[in-house]
């Protein structure tokens, strides 16, 4: 249950310090999972791709292409790109 003297001008710093402190920890953890995830990439490279174009260029490539996904904006242009592009396959008549 919440009292109204939870939200009491002398609560606030304390919700304001708490809120820092969580973005803090969610930075740190979003830091971990992305080192985690290109790690995994990394030692997960095709073999097909490594003997195509080497294993330093493939690695190199993996790098370039992670980063790029990390962008959130680029990300959500990608997702309504391929929706659009599903939606258009799946009902042809959307195109005219």
């Amino acid at each position: 249950m919440v009292h109204s003297d939870s939200m009491s001008p002398s609560s606030t710093g304390t919700w304001e310090k708490l809120s820092r402190r969580c973005a803090r920890l969610h930075q740190s953890e979003r830091r971990e999972t992305r080192e985690r995830a290109q790690r995994k990439l990394l030692d997960n490279i095709p073999d097909a791709l490594t003997n195509l174009v080497g294993q330093q260029n493939a690695r190199y490539g993996i790098i370039k292409i992670f980063n790029a996904l990390q962008e959130a904006s680029a990300n959500k242009h990608l997702l309504y790109v391929m929706m659009e592009m599903l939606l258009k396959e799946l009902c042809p008549e959307l195109s005219t």
